[in-house]
């Protein structure tokens, strides 16, 4: 299978619809594993564009198959969310998307956190990319989810 094509850019307000349903699919497996509705099914995706950093990933018809979201903190930027779309899913694209959140990060010389999770981000980094973390990037431990 040859690898897709990915455009990214810069989520706007009329992709929040889009993203919302996106992220009704990719999330759907993990409320009965979790017993709750995960966060990114809970909120208005036009806010979310409005104030946080959403990325969309097209494929080159300009299908929605991916949505980074990072929410800005004190001196680094949260992966609060990463959806694809389920019948691309372990398809490399969320790999992709991280490894975005990861440039963005460096070329503002920030750190990277993310929300929950069991493994501390240097490990779950080299898990993901196969690689160490790049010199310079300062990686923040799990956090717990908000409640």
């Amino acid at each position: 299978m040859s690898r897709l094509s990915i455009n990214y850019r810069r989520a706007i307000a009329a992709d929040a619809a889009n993203i919302h349903a996106l992220s009704q699919t990719a999330y759907a497996k993990f409320v009965e594993r979790i017993g709750r509705l995960p966060q990114p099914l809970t909120v208005d995706y036009g806010d979310v564009v409005l104030n946080s950093e959403t990325w969309i990933a097209e494929d080159d018809n300009g299908r929605l198959v991916g949505v980074l979201v990072l929410k800005p903190a004190d001196d680094h930027q949260l992966i609060w969310s990463v959806a694809v779309a389920t019948e691309l899913q372990r398809s490399g694209i969320g790999r992709r998307l991280l490894a975005l959140a990861e440039r963005e990060v460096v070329a503002r010389r920030l750190k990277l956190g993310v929300v929950g999770g069991e493994r501390p981000l240097p490990r779950l980094h080299d898990l993901l990319f196969e690689r160490a973390p790049p010199r310079g990037v300062a990686l923040l431990p799990p956090r717990a989810p908000p409640v």
